[in-house]
């Protein structure tokens, strides 16, 4: 059977929702998205025999802590207490490269990066001078939870995002040589406020950065502004054997934005895709989002059981 007959076979079968690579333990969450600390994470994990987190922040004194500015010391602890609770960290968050690129004027942002930037008295230009240090600090962090893959960005937005390609195959190659010797891989997300927010600018700028330890962090949901028909349309775009993470919002489950995941995950399946699906919860705070996490599990085992 050809791929598209097995497509169309998948489409009209009773069983189109059954997966034969695609089991549980391809399904993770940001562990945040879940609860304030390693302990709520464990739980969460177990609750739904997950093997993996994905990891970016922890609660400390009723503030997110985002993981790539704590030390190695600070990190080992919660790294231990994973490892003892024989669950692996699938990727790493971190927030390279989520800032202004000096010397242009953003049109899209987030206010709360901003807000946590002001608070720790970081700028965008020493972001920029230390973004060296800042990868590898990142990467030293990564590694302390056994995880060769870490998130990028690409800048806040600008009016003419494809203007600043050139300056970003440099930067991002430079940063994937760094990657690479220390034995990991950058992957580059698809961020409605940052330079690459569609399926079409992520084709183009990676089909100019042919890198081996730059990948993709597929995050559908995050294109929708600028890209509408984000699939199946934009998804036949995509690279398809360099995507390496794909997330998923409580909005594409649940919300107005809602997106065929069952379709999405047959696709992705019968594409070759190995990686993890991971859920980035974003609805409400506290309490209400980790309902909403649950929730928003419940449905995604749901869509391949």
């Amino acid at each position: 059977m050809n791929r598209r007959h097995l497509l169309a076979a998948l489409a009209v079968s009773p069983a189109a929702r059954l997966f034969a690579k695609l089991q549980r333990d391809r399904l993770t969450i940001l562990a945040d998205e879940a609860g304030p600390g390693p302990d709520q994470w464990i739980a969460f994990a177990r609750d739904y025999k997950l093997k993996w987190l994905e990891l970016r922040a922890v609660e400390q004194n009723g503030a997110a802590a985002m993981l790539d500015s704590m030390t190695v010391a600070e990190l080992k602890p919660i790294a231990a207490k994973l490892r003892n609770a024989g669950i692996g960290v699938s990727f790493f968050n971190s927030a390279l490269l989520k800032y202004d690129l000096p010397g242009t004027v953003a049109v899209r942002r987030e206010d709360w990066y901003d807000k946590l930037y002001a608070r720790q008295g970081l700028t965008s230009e020493g972001m920029y001078r230390d973004r060296n240090d800042r990868l590898k600090r990142a990467i030293a962090a990564s590694q302390t939870f056994g995880c060769t893959k870490l998130r990028t960005f690409t800048f806040w937005r600008v009016a003419e995002p494809r203007k600043l390609y050139p300056r970003l195959v440099e930067l991002l190659g430079g940063m994937a040589d760094v990657a690479k010797a220390e034995g990991c891989q950058l992957l580059v997300e698809t961020e409605f406020s940052t330079n690459i927010a569609t399926s079409e600018e992520i084709r183009d700028l990676l089909a100019q950065l042919t890198h081996p330890a730059i990948a993709i962090n597929w995050d559908p949901q995050n294109s929708f502004i600028y890209e509408k028909d984000v699939f199946p349309t934009g998804y036949a775009k995509l690279p398809k054997a360099r995507i390496q993470n794909v997330q998923i919002k409580a909005e594409g489950l649940f919300g107005k934005n809602k997106m065929d995941w069952g379709a999405i995950f047959r696709a992705l399946d019968a594409d070759g895709y190995k990686g993890l699906f991971g859920l980035e919860t974003h609805h409400g705070h506290g309490p209400e989002n980790y309902k909403m996490s649950r929730q928003c599990m419940d449905e995604m085992i749901r869509l391949i059981a």
